[in-house]
């Protein structure tokens, strides 16, 4: 019989001529019982062979559970007949045979466990009346890497072909650790070989998406993917992906432990029952859903990071190689900080405290999700896990179809007795738990889940049981005594906690604080006060410190540079230089430079014809140049015998360089969320004059640091920050008054702990050329410099912003 699917051709009562087939192995109801005859064991050397012969063709379903390794086999409608309830065998691969019988209103069933030395593999095969069970010697002492039963027989399969492979991974010496990052397991690009046809698998790639939080598993092939996902377990999913060959290399197993992921593994191998079919099985630490989708030749599969994983204190490790290669250790940081969701704390209605995330695993087995009530609405997100299977029922009973899902699913459906009628479905490839939900949402029914149990019952009587059941509890709430609980504060405010608190007060319940002890009173029943007891002390914790060091660092840089000239002189034709022109009239010429006014000295001072001209204090320019920073000059001054001509001339030049450096540095502590503010500086007085009179106003001139730091879960400080630095600047001043230079920053930054950043900064450049000279006479060639001015400028100025923030350990 094949072990990837089962089609029974029997008819249920009512059925007419349908087939219903599943997609697993399954007890089935068979319209006539039959009994168990007798139980026959051989030894044939490689295996051990168990005969279970009946009075009619038995109708059986078959699993392995792996602690204690048992073979279990469940027969519907077969009784035990006169067959030993236990029988010892002990031959190294079976120790012990059991066999019970359970009866119901639809007849008898029998179930056959075979207590086995150790996980191993197994084949099934039915004869005549005979159900034959293979048990392989050489595969006695395997381990099954998941301790849950594997109720299906494709999911068998799957389990003992990821448990093969990964003993080949392992042997190769495959083995991948990664950081919390991303890492790629396997290169599409890369050269592999295939042995078969079809859909040609060239990758199986694990990433971790931390900006999404999702571990993302990518299956690549060469074009679209004939797949179907299932999930014989919570911790386990299956990918069958059909007319496909997988590349030489990718048939491993992919150790995934050591990311801060719920998948602690995959394996990807050749099917070894269906030819041409690549399995991918992963295994997960703990029960989350995949969203799964094709984009492309990709299959991609994205798995949450579950808070618990995620929130939970991690360290980084580097690649390592296998264990049997030397010199290569694993590193960790020494310092882990606390995450805040590993903090996180649930608190019952009682006061009980539990963790979060195991509280969501427990409500993600609820097979409809939420509290497991299903009152006929279907949430269109939610995942079914279900392992897929087929039905086809024409009038079938309904009791007869939920016993059908309760074999399939090992849930014991009860129902009530106002259930009743015939249902026609037609399903392929549905998930039983979705089957299940379709099936009540059509019948008008509703179902409540107990771990284990489902009871069936119509929707508005679970509807007014719930109804019921919440006006009881209300009544009762009424019907208790109040009870006065006193909480003294340690790091919290009370007037501020109330307001937390007064939304979790039942209606007869008060609150009050009282500010000389800092300490809330608060007067309820038992079971609130105890709630509320769990929160506040969650709340009255410690507030972690951040110290903030800011610095202002400006730096300046200036150079100019000047020449210039100034000359100039005069020109005397007259009787006293003895150059007379010999005319009535002009009888004497004169010309000079633009100052024309002359001190007249004695002999000698500018030549020897006992006038002459200083050219220092009354100089006659022509040309009147001079550098603007004159930081040397150098004079010329030429004449005649007999003072007729004078030619002074000046040369002027200056440069200058200059650098200066301003640091300041504020810092400030405080606790995280809340503001600080330190600031250092002046106020200065302004006078303005109204119709009021003249009123004196104050403008600051400070340095400021203001900050609010707020510490993540993992370390990083988010910063609101404003850095200020004004000052007065008495060279620009007006009326006496000095202009005010501005220098401000403000921003929000994410920095890690004790890191430094900059989170501003103005950078400025200036050159300035300025040339004067005398219109045309300037631009000749040489020449010109007797007629021009040159100065040049150049001026730098750098202005940097840096933050600091520190977490103050505390002490303990």
């Amino acid at each position: 019989m094949s072990r990837t699917a089962k089609t029974l051709s029997r008819l249920l009562p009512g059925m007419g001529t349908s087939v219903l087939v599943l997609g697993m192995a399954f007890p089935v109801l068979a319209a006539n019982g039959s009994a168990l005859t007798s139980v026959g064991i051989a030894d044939n050397g490689d295996s051990v062979v168990v005969d279970l012969a009946a009075s009619d063709r038995p109708n059986c379903g078959d699993f392995m559970l792996a602690d204690p390794p048992t073979l279990v086999v469940s027969c519907a409608d077969m009784s035990a007949g006169d067959i030993e309830s236990q029988m010892r065998v002990g031959n190294g691969v079976v120790e012990q045979i059991e066999v019970t019988e359970t009866t119901d209103t639809d007849g008898s069933n029998t179930e056959v466990r075979i207590r086995l030395a150790g996980v191993l593999t197994y084949d099934q095969s039915i004869a005549g009346n005979t159900l034959s069970l293979r048990l392989h010697r050489d595969g006695a002492g395997k381990t099954n890497p998941e301790p849950e039963a594997v109720a299906a027989s494709d999911a068998d399969d799957s389990a003992d072909e990821a448990a093969g492979s990964a003993e080949d991974a392992a042997a190769s010496g495959v083995r991948v650790d990664g950081g919390p990052a991303t890492g790629d397991l396997s290169s599409v690009s890369g050269a592999h070989g295939y042995a078969g046809g079809g859909n040609k698998i060239r990758g199986v790639d694990f990433q971790q998406q931390l900006e999404s939080s999702v571990s993302r598993l990518v299956i690549t092939g060469s074009g679209s993917l004939d797949y179907s996902t299932a999930y014989p377990s919570d911790n386990r999913v299956v990918v069958a992906i059909r007319d496909a060959s997988l590349g030489t290399g990718l048939e491993r197993k992919i150790d995934t432990s050591q990311f801060a992921s719920a998948v602690s593994g995959i394996s990807a191998f050749r099917s070894r029952q269906n030819k041409g079919e690549v399995k991918v099985v992963i295994d997960l630490r703990e029960s989350v859903t995949p969203t799964v989708r094709e984009e492309g030749m990709n299959l991609v599969l994205d798995f949450p990071i579950p808070p618990s994983i995620a929130g939970a204190s991690y360290t980084s490790p580097v690649i390592t190689q296998s264990a049997q290669d030397d010199g290569i250790v694993e590193d960790r940081d020494s310092e882990v900080i606390e995450s805040a969701v590993a903090r996180e704390v649930l608190i019952g209605t009682g006061g009980e405290l539990s963790d979060p995330s195991t509280v969501n695993r427990r409500r993600q087995k609820n097979i409809f999700g939420g509290d497991g009530v299903f009152l006929g609405e279907i949430d269109p997100n939610h995942q079914w896990k279900g392992f897929p299977l087929n039905l086809n029922l024409v009038n079938a009973d309904i009791h007869n179809v939920f016993r059908l899902i309760s074999a399939v699913s090992n849930l014991n459906i009860v129902s009530s007795d106002d259930v009743d009628g015939e249902v026609t479905v037609q399903l392929a490839e549905v998930p039983w738990d979705q089957a299940l939900a379709a099936i009540l949402q059509a019948k008008g029914l509703g179902a409540v889940q107990y771990g284990t149990i489902v009871r069936v019952a119509p929707i508005d009587s679970i509807r007014k049981e719930r109804e019921d059941a919440a006006a009881a509890k209300a009544a009762e709430i009424d019907s208790l005594p109040l009870r006065v609980l006193t909480l003294p504060l340690n790091y919290a405010n009370a007037n501020e906690v109330m307001a937390q608190l007064e939304a979790m007060l039942s209606k007869r319940g008060s609150l009050a604080f009282d500010e000389r002890t800092n300490s809330l009173i608060v007067r309820d029943i038992d079971r609130n006060l105890s709630q509320i007891r769990q929160l506040v002390r969650a709340l009255d914790t410690r507030t972690p410190q951040v110290h903030i060091e800011a610095r202002i660092v400006e730096a300046n840089s200036s150079f100019s540079r000047s020449l210039g000239i100034q000359w100039g002189g005069n020109l005397n034709f007259s009787p006293a230089t003895g150059a007379p022109t010999g005319l009535f009239f002009p009888n004497s010429v004169g010309m000079s430079g633009g100052g024309t006014a002359s001190t007249v000295t004695s002999a000698g001072a500018g030549g020897t014809g006992g006038q002459g001209t200083n050219f220092t204090t009354v100089p006659n320019y022509v040309v009147d140049l001079p550098a603007a920073s004159q930081s040397g000059s150098i004079g010329l001054s030429l004449g005649s015998i007999s003072n007729m001509v004078n030619l002074d001339a000046r040369l002027t030049a200056g440069e200058s360089n200059g650098t200066g450096k301003i640091i300041s540095a504020p810092s400030i502590t405080t606790v995280t969320n809340r503001p600080a503010v330190i600031r250092d500086g002046a106020r200065i007085p302004y006078q303005t004059a109204s119709l009021r009179g003249t009123n004196v106003q104050f403008v600051e001139a400070v340095l400021l640091l203001e900050v609010t730091p707020q510490i993540t879960a993992d370390g990083t400080i988010f910063l609101d920050v404003q850095v200020t630095k004004n000052r007065p600047d008495f060279g620009a001043a007006i009326n006496n008054l000095p202009t005010i230079q501005i220098k401000e920053a403000r921003t929000t930054v994410m920095v890690a702990n004790g890191d430094t950043a900059v989170i501003g900064g103005v950078y400025s450049y200036e050159e300035s050329i300025n040339r004067q000279f005398v219109p045309g006479l300037g631009k000749i060639p040489v020449l010109g410099w007797l007629f021009k001015t040159t100065n040049k400028r150049e001026a730098r100025r750098e202005l940097l912003v840096f933050i600091t923030p520190t977490i103050v350990q505390q002490l303990k």
